[in-house]
């Protein structure tokens, strides 16, 4: 996967919040240094049971260790759940968000979207780009994609409301 030496590689176990809704996720040793991203994040990529990350965020804690949440796409694809150990190779990643075609085509189409979107931040810009391309069908990509160009227009982050869709 790199190169490099890993920062993070060792068997961890699952845990998850004791609410409903509650994050499934892995605590992870203090290996790390300030980023100078926003909240202290941290970016990696590497693999949890072989599954590959890319451009993956880990946050810090109050007591100095690393949160990895671990999705349901991913949980599914280790099938593994709470309580379960997952091997986890983790290096920093430090590679430009890749932006899938189809977002850039619509980004063309629209000049003052496509200017609001290159203002933003990688750490926004991801944000989109997941939300859109999470989506499991054609026609909510589509949905998406659409309201995504929309929020862009006026200038609003992902997690910015647009009162008007």
């Amino acid at each position: 996967m790199s190169h490099k030496e890993p920062i993070i590689q060792g068997k961890f176990t699952m845990q998850k919040m004791p609410m409903k809704g509650g994050w499934t996720y892995v605590l992870l040793p203090p290996k790390h240094h300030k980023t100078g991203l926003p909240f202290g994040w941290f970016v990696v990529k590497g693999s949890i049971d072989n599954v590959e990350l890319n451009q993956y965020k880990l946050w810090p804690t109050a007591d100095n260790k690393l949160f990895l949440p671990i999705n349901a796409q991913i949980r599914k694809k280790i099938k593994k759940g709470e309580g379960d150990s997952v091997e986890i190779d983790l290096y920093e990643d430090q590679s430009e968000v890749m932006i899938p075609d189809d977002f850039l085509l619509c980004l063309d189409e629209s000049p003052l979207a496509k200017h609001h979107f290159e203002k933003m931040s990688s750490t926004s810009q991801k944000q989109y780009i997941d939300y859109v391309f999470s989506a499991k069908s054609m026609k909510t990509k589509a949905n998406r994609l659409t309201k995504t160009i929309q929020k862009l227009e006026k200038g609003l982050k992902y997690h910015e409301k647009d009162e008007t869709l």
